[in-house]
C-alpha cells in the first residue's frame, strides 16, 4: 500500500467520523430541545405544583399553610390582649409576604418560558407553535446529517473493501471506536436489543412530547377563548376583528397539526435510515467474519497483518538497525582512537 492509498484511506476515516460527530450533535441538541419544551409544558399545565400551592394558601389555616408558616396565634396562648394582637398581626404579615411571594414566582415560571443559552422567552401560550418550528428544524436537520453519514459510511466501506480486507478489517474496528448513539457489532461488543432500539426511540422523543402540548392545548382552549376576547370598543381595524373570531386560536391548533403530520413523517424517515445504517454495519460484520473463517484453515488459524501495519513494522525495524549499527561503527571509531 502507497503513501497515498494510506492518506486516501485515513481521509475516509475522517469525514466518516465527522459525519458521526455531526450527527451525535445535534441528537444532543434534539434532547435538549424536548427536555425545555417538556419543563414549559409540566410549568403551564392547570395542575402544576405552584399553582395547587397558591390554592391551599388561599385558606390561612390550611395544613400546608401551618406547615410553612406554623398555627395561627390562639388567643389563649397569650397573657395579654396586646401580646395576642402583636403576634397575629406578625403572623398576618409572614402570611402575606409568603403569599406573595409564591404569587411572584407562579406568574414568573407559568406564563414565559425561558430558552436556555439563547436567552429569549415566550409566552406559554406560543409553545405549541414556537416548539413545532423548533422541532422540524432540529428534525430537518438530523435527517439530512443522517443521510450524509450514511452515504459516508457506504462510500468509506467500499474503499475499504477495494484496498483488500485486512484494511477493510481494521477500518471497521477503527471507526466502530468513534461510534456513540450507533453501536457496531464487534468480538468485544455484544449488540443486545436496548442497544439497537434506543437511538431509534429518541429520534420519536420530539413528537411525544409535542403530541403532549398538543392535548394540554387542546384541554385549555377555553383559556386562549378567554384571552382572544375583544370587546366592542376596541378599535384596532382588521387586527382586532381577526382577534374577536379566534384568528390566534386557529393558527396555533393549524400550526400544531401540520407539525405533528410532518414531525410524524420525518421520525419515519429518520428510523428508516437508523435500520439501513444498522444493516450496513451488519453487512460489512458478516464479510469480515466470512473472509476470516474461510483464511484461517490456511493461514493456521492466525490471521494476516495488515500490509499498513507491516509497513510500519518495517519501518520502526530499519530503524532499529539503523541505530545499533550507527551505535557499533560508533563503538568502533571509538576503539581505533
Amino acid at each position: 500500500m502507497s503513501v497515498r492509498d494510506r492518506l486516501d484511506i485515513r481521509d475516509y476515516l475522517e469525514a466518516s467520523a465527522d459525519a458521526s460527530k455531526r450527527t451525535r450533535t445535534i441528537v444532543i441538541i434534539m434532547v435538549v430541545a424536548s427536555v425545555v419544551v417538556f419543563a414549559g409544558l409540566l410549568n403551564s399545565i392547570q395542575s402544576q405544583w405552584m399553582h395547587r400551592r397558591m390554592l391551599n394558601l388561599a385558606d390561612i389555616n390550611s395544613p400546608y399553610t401551618r406547615s410553612k408558616l406554623g398555627l395561627y396565634p390562639e388567643r389563649q396562648s397569650f397573657t395579654s390582649e396586646e401580646a395576642f394582637s402583636d403576634a397575629k398581626r406578625r403572623y398576618e404579615s409572614r402570611y402575606s409576604e409568603f403569599c406573595g411571594a409564591v404569587e411572584r414566582a407562579y406568574v414568573d415560571t407559568s406564563f414565559t418560558i425561558r430558552v436556555p443559552f439563547l436567552g429569549f422567552s415566550f409566552d406559554v401560550n406560543d409553545l405549541g407553535l414556537l416548539g413545532g418550528v423548533g422541532f422540524l428544524v432540529i428534525l430537518t436537520c438530523y435527517r439530512f446529517f443522517l443521510s450524509r453519514e450514511l452515504n459516508n459510511l457506504r462510500m468509506s466501506f467500499e474503499e475499504a473493501r477495494q484496498l483488500g480486507m485486512d484494511h477493510l478489517g481494521e477500518f471497521y474496528k477503527l471507526l466502530a471506536m468513534r461510534q456513540v448513539f450507533t453501536v457496531p457489532v464487534t468480538k468485544h461488543i455484544k449488540r443486545t436489543w436496548f442497544l439497537a432500539v434506543t437511538p431509534k426511540l429518541l429520534s420519536w422523543l420530539p413528537l411525544v412530547i409535542y403530541l403532549a402540548v398538543v392535548v394540554n392545548d387542546v384541554r385549555t382552549a377555553w383559556i386562549g377563548s378567554a384571552l382572544a376576547f375583544v370587546t366592542r370598543d376596541v378599535r384596532t381595524s382588521w387586527i382586532g376583528g381577526a382577534l374577536k373570531q379566534g384568528f390566534r386560536m386557529n393558527l396555533l391548533f393549524g400550526s400544531e397539526l401540520i407539525a405533528v403530520i410532518s414531525m410524524a413523517i420525518l421520525c419515519s424517515h429518520i428510523n428508516i435510515r437508523l435500520v439501513r445504517m444498522d444493516r450496513l454495519w451488519a453487512e460489512y460484520w458478516g464479510t469480515l467474519e466470512e473472509h476470516e473463517k474461510q483464511s484461517a484453515p490456511s493461514k493456521g488459524g492466525e490471521p494476516a497483518p495488515c500490509s499498513l501495519t507491516q509497513s510500519i513494522a518495517s519501518e520502526r525495524k530499519d530503524q532499529a538497525q539503523g541505530g545499533v549499527g550507527g551505535l557499533a561503527q560508533s563503538e568502533a571509531h571509538g576503539s581505533q582512537a
